[in-house]
C-alpha cells in the first residue's frame, strides 16, 4: 500500500526560517566525470597499432586529448616520429572531477559517481546523474548495462543504485517509520514525451508549488525489490526508440529518463520526505555527415541535436555572471524543461561525459570535453525535501522562537559590556527575525481555527 501522507500545510513554507537561510546558502557545482570507452573493431586497423588519442594523469583528474587526425594517412614509423615531437600536434588539456580509463569497471563507475548520490537520496536530496556523449561511447551501457542479469558483473548504475537503496532501506527500517519507492520511465522522442510503461503519448510537462516539475499523467508503479526494477526496465526498453547508424548497431534514437521517487515517513517525528533520483540517458550527438542518416532517422538526428543544442544553451546561460543573466531558455526543449531543477536548482547533479579515444573520433570526443567543461561553473542549491504536519510545523517554529530569544538574550548581556554598532545591528536584525516567526506562528493558527470552523459548518 502507499505510503501515508500527513496532511501538508499549503501555501506556507515547508521549511522554517532557520532552515531555509542554511540551505539556500548549500551551492555546489555539478559534478563532472569523463569515461573514455576501449576502442571498438571498427577504430581498429588491420596491420597498425592502436593508437590512442587521450592522456589521462596518474590521479585521474586531468585529461589530454591530442589532434592525432592526419596520422591515419602516413606510414608506422612516420607516426612515432610525429609523436615524439610533441610541437607537431596540438594538446588540450582538461580537468575534472575524475576521468574513467578504458580499464574501468561498471562497479568503479558506480562507486565514484552514484553511491553518494543514493546516499543523499535517502537523506531527501534530489539527484540527477546525465549520460552525455557521442553516438555509441557507452550512455546506454553506463547508465544499465547490456544485461538485464542482476549477477552480471556488466549491470549499469540504475541497478546497483536500486541495490544500494534496498540495503539502506533494510538496515534503518524499525517501527518508527516506513519507506516506498516508486518508479517512472518515459523517453522523449522527436520532442514528444513518451510514457515508456504504458501506451501514453503526447505526455505534457506540468508545474506545481508542492509537486515541482512532473509529467501529467505519467505512470508510476511502487516497487519492492530489485526485480521489480528489473521487470520495469525490460518492459520499458523494448518500446524506446532505436535504430542502426553507421555509428553505432543499436543507437538510441531518444532522450531516455529512469526516474525513482523515494518516500519515507517518520513516525516519530511527523516527518515526511520525498526525494527523487533521474538517471538520463541522453541520444547521442552525432554528425549528419558521418551518421548516415536519411529520411525518418535524417529527423531524428535533427531533433536530437536540437535538443542537446538546447542543452548546451541553457548551460551557457547559467555559466555567466549573475547580472549578465536575461534569461535562462529552458523552456525550448522538453529535455531542459523536465530536468529544469537539476540545472541551476533544487538538486544534486552528475555529469558523465562518454568518449571514444579512436583519431577517427577526435573532433566528437574534444566537443564532448567542451561540452562537459561548459558546466563547470553552475551553481545548485539542493535542499533536504522535509514535509511537515501542521502540529509538527508549529512546534518547528516554537523551538526557532525560543533559540532567537536566547540568542538575543544572549547579545543583550554582551551589549552591557561593549555597545559597539555592528552588536546593536545584530541586535535589530534578531528582533526582526523573531516577529517574523511570531507573524507566521499566529497565521498558522489562525489558518487552523478557520479549518476546524468550516469543518464544524460543513457537517451542520
Amino acid at each position: 500500500s502507499n505510503i501515508y501522507q500527513p496532511e501538508i500545510v499549503n501555501n506556507i513554507s515547508l521549511f522554517s526560517l532557520s532552515q531555509q537561510k542554511n540551505q539556500l546558502q548549500n551551492k555546489e557545482n555539478i559534478k563532472l566525470l569523463i569515461r573514455v570507452r576501449p576502442p571498438l573493431q571498427r577504430e581498429l586497423k588491420k596491420g597498425q597499432p592502436f593508437i590512442s588519442t587521450i592522456d589521462i594523469s596518474p590521479d585521474h583528474s586531468q585529461i589530454i586529448i591530442c589532434d592525432f587526425q592526419t596520422m591515419n594517412q602516413i606510414s608506422q614509423q612516420e607516426i612515432e616520429q610525429y609523436i615524439q615531437n610533441s610541437q607537431n600536434y596540438i594538446q588540450y588539456p582538461f580537468t575534472f572531477d575524475y576521468i574513467f580509463d578504458q580499464e574501468s569497471t561498471q562497479q568503479q563507475i558506480y562507486e565514484i559517481s552514484g553511491k553518494n548520490q543514493i546516499k543523499d537520496l535517502y537523506e531527501g536530496f534530489n539527484s540527477t546523474i546525465f549520460a552525455y556523449g557521442q553516438t555509441g561511447t557507452g550512455k546506454t551501457y553506463t547508465m544499465k548495462g547490456f544485461t538485464y542479469d542482476l549477477e552480471d558483473s556488466n549491470i549499469g548504475m540504475i541497478f546497483r543504485s536500486v541495490q544500494d537503496l534496498f540495503e539502506i532501506i533494510k538496515k534503518q527500517k524499525n517501527k518508527n517509520n516506513d519507506f516506498v519507492i516508486k518508479c517512472q520511465y518515459l523517453q522523449i522522442y522527436n520532442e514528444v514525451i513518451q510514457d515508456l510503461l504504458s501506451n501514453n503519448i503526447n505526455l505534457q510537462i506540468r508545474e506545481d508549488k508542492n509537486k515541482g516539475i512532473y509529467v501529467q499523467d505519467i505512470s508510476e508503479y511502487q516497487i519492492q525489490n530489485i526485480t521489480d526494477v528489473q521487470k520495469l526496465i525490460k518492459q520499458g526498453d523494448q518500446v524506446r526508440e532505436t535504430a542502426q547508424t553507421k555509428l553505432n548497431d543499436v543507437s538510441s534514437r531518444s532522450h531516455a529518463v529512469f526516474i525513482i521517487i523515494f518516500q519515507q515517513l517518520s513516525f516519530e517525528f511527523n516527518e515526511f520526505k520525498v526525494s527523487k533520483i533521474n538517471f538520463v540517458d541522453l541520444a547521442g550527438s552525432e554528425r549528419v555527415s558521418m551518421s548516415g542518416s536519411t529520411g525518418i532517422r535524417l529527423q531524428e538526428t535533427k531533433n536530437i541535436n536540437y535538443s542537446l543544442a538546447a542543452l548546451g544553451n541553457v548551460i551557457a546561460a547559467l555559466t555567466q555572471k549573475e547580472y549578465k543573466r536575461s534569461h535562462i531558455p529552458y523552456r525550448d526543449s522538453k529535455i531542459t524543461r523536465l530536468l529544469q531543477d537539476s540545472l541551476g536548482g533544487n538538486c544534486k547533479t552528475t555529469f558523465i561525459g562518454t568518449i571514444s579515444p579512436s583519431i577517427y573520433e577526435f573532433n566528437c570526443s574534444l566537443s564532448t570535453l567542451k561540452f562537459v567543461n561548459r558546466a563547470k561553473n553552475i551553481k545548485n542549491y539542493p535542499i533536504i525535501n522535509n514535509r511537515f504536519d501542521q502540529k509538527t510545523l508549529l512546534l518547528q517554529y516554537e523551538k526557532d522562537i525560543n533559540k532567537c530569544k536566547q540568542e538575543l538574550f544572549d547579545k543583550q548581556q554582551n551589549l552591557i559590556n561593549s555597545k559597539t554598532i555592528y552588536q546593536v545591528f545584530n541586535i535589530h536584525y534578531i528582533y526582526i527575525y523573531i516577529y517574523i516567526y511570531i507573524y507566521i506562528y499566529i497565521y498558522i493558527y489562525i489558518f487552523n481555527k478557520k479549518a476546524l470552523k468550516r469543518n464544524k459548518l460543513s457537517r451542520m
